[in-house]
């Protein structure tokens, strides 16, 4: 007991004498303890993003590209999906390239067309508006915030117009990393 009441009065007696040093000690150490308490609150909402998008949207194991000119069909894709040990699919999707212009940006992209029924395996998630619906698109998330594209805009893709009906993320493919140029 002596032990611990000699170490009391040393830190008494050094608070009556430096007192703004020990304030100092006091704020680093609350901050350095904030700063941890909120590293570990974080975690469990920051770690993984791409595993709970997969989870969110259903996304798929494997995603599989035929191309007409190169010989393939969607009779060879039906024919994959039957494949042993293939467990589910959706699509196929008829692709597109047109040319997308909105808020000034002219930007060759990649379209797909999709139903307006929810698919059971890489269904998009919504972060802002609504799904698809026709004379509307819906836009993958990052490519819209690199353009400042939002639900309720207008686009044209091929100079057709279309109204922005949700802007989604999926897991399906990489999100959109790079940058438009002015």
């Amino acid at each position: 007991m002596g032990r611990i009441v000699l170490v009391c009065r040393l830190a008494a007696r050094d608070l009556r004498r430096r007192p703004a040093q020990a304030v100092l000690v006091l704020l680093v150490i609350a901050a350095a303890t904030a700063t941890l308490t909120l590293g570990l609150a974080l975690h469990g909402v920051t770690s993984q993003p791409y595993q709970r998008t997969r989870a969110a949207t259903a996304g798929p194991d494997v995603v599989v590209s035929a191309f007409l000119q190169n010989g393939g069909s969607p009779a060879s894709l039906m024919a994959l999906a039957r494949a042993p040990g293939v467990t589910g699919h959706s699509g196929p999707y008829p692709l597109a390239s047109p040319v997308l212009r909105a808020h000034g940006h002219t930007v060759a992209v990649e379209a797909e067309r999709r139903d307006p029924a929810p698919a059971s395996i890489d269904q998009p998630k919504l972060t802002q508006g609504s799904w698809v619906r026709p004379g509307e698109v819906v836009v993958e998330r990052s490519f819209a915030d690199v353009l400042g594209i939002r639900a309720s805009d207008r686009v044209t893709l091929n100079g057709r117009p279309f109204r922005v009906a949700g802007i989604a993320v999926t897991a399906a493919l990489p999100s959109y990393r790079w940058r438009v140029p002015a």
